[in-house]
């Protein structure tokens, strides 16, 4: 009944206007309900979490006397899709083929180079490999076929970002 007296004396003329007011405690709880919920439920992606890593404090090392540096070679992949060993062309741009003899004998050449340096050393021979934006992704695989075939464990990818 009291309703419909409200609605009535809102309605006449003249007469002022009845003041109502909402009770917000219920849906302050349903948000923090929610909030709740979607805290407890949600995971961190594994890019976010905590990787745990421990970075020195700057200073002066001194590098053993016998310390070992692999010799580091560059091979280029170009849009057009030829491919470069230190500067120079080894692999035409022709992307139908899947073998890559000029780049391979440039690797073995440069891992019995590093060998003969430093014989009783593995990873001899570090790649670093960078590559234009537009060369085909298969066109990249072949290369990195290529090297993991001449035996060389060690690539260090440039360029590359998200």
């Amino acid at each position: 009944m009291k309703r419909r007296t409200l609605r009535a004396a809102a309605a006449a003329p003249g007469m002022p206007e009845a003041q109502t007011s909402l009770d917000l405690s219920s849906l302050v709880d349903i948000a923090f309900l929610l909030l709740t919920f979607f805290l407890l439920t949600s995971t961190l992606d594994p890019k976010e979490a905590d990787l745990g890593f421990r970075l020195g404090l700057p200073g002066i090392v001194q590098p053993p006397k016998n310390s070992f540096v692999p010799e580091e070679v560059r091979v280029e992949v170009r849009a057009d899709g030829s491919v470069w060993f230190q500067g120079e062309a080894v692999e035409s741009g022709a992307t139908d083929r899947r073998q890559l003899p000029g780049l391979l004998s440039e690797l073995r050449d440069a891992t019995a180079a590093a060998a003969m340096l430093a014989p009783d050393k593995e990873n001899g021979v570090v790649v670093r490999v960078s590559a234009d934006d537009q060369v085909r992704g298969q066109r990249l695989m072949d290369v990195l076929d290529t090297i993991a075939e001449s035996g060389i464990a060690t690539i260090r990818l440039d360029g590359f970002v998200d």
